[in-house]
């Protein structure tokens, strides 16, 4: 299990991230595009995220390699990317943390013991950050 958190801040009510859960679980799309995105880059985890300036909440995921996320699940903001991600309003990927000279020092690889990753951030009224995330190997050559 990841350590994903239940905790609801007082700015935030459970009601307003339950529909936003339930907004993105509407869209029948979603679960085929978890699946394409872990086909074309062999990660294992990919996920719709509902992200504030106070929380991380998984909307949708599809999670193969026991990381644990669950929609609803929460982990604190601060120790995501997603935040870099959106201060910067650009896309962060690594191949290899481990031997990335921007990210082979970095918390968020090293917290969560990821080697792959791809967030893009879209904004909407709230910002979602799609993180994608892999443990092992390296992109496919044609992923790149």
């Amino acid at each position: 299990m990841l350590g994903a958190e239940s905790v609801i801040l007082a700015s935030e009510s459970k009601e307003t991230i339950d529909r936003d859960i339930a907004a993105i679980a509407r869209i029948s799309a979603v679960p085929s595009l978890l699946r394409v995105i872990c086909d074309f880059t062999g990660m294992g985890l990919a996920a719709v995220a509902r992200v504030s300036d106070e929380s991380w909440t998984v909307c949708a995921a599809l999670d193969t390699i026991g990381f644990g996320l669950m929609p609803g699940d929460q982990l604190d903001l601060h120790t995501t990317l997603c935040v870099e991600s959106r201060a910067a309003r650009a896309a962060i990927s690594f191949d290899h943390a481990s031997h990335d000279p921007v990210y082979r020092d970095h918390h968020t690889p090293r917290t969560y013991k990821i080697e792959s990753y791809i967030c893009a951030t879209t904004a909407v009224t709230s910002a979602t950050c799609a993180p994608w995330t892999r443990r092992r190997r390296g992109f496919p050559t044609s992923a790149r």
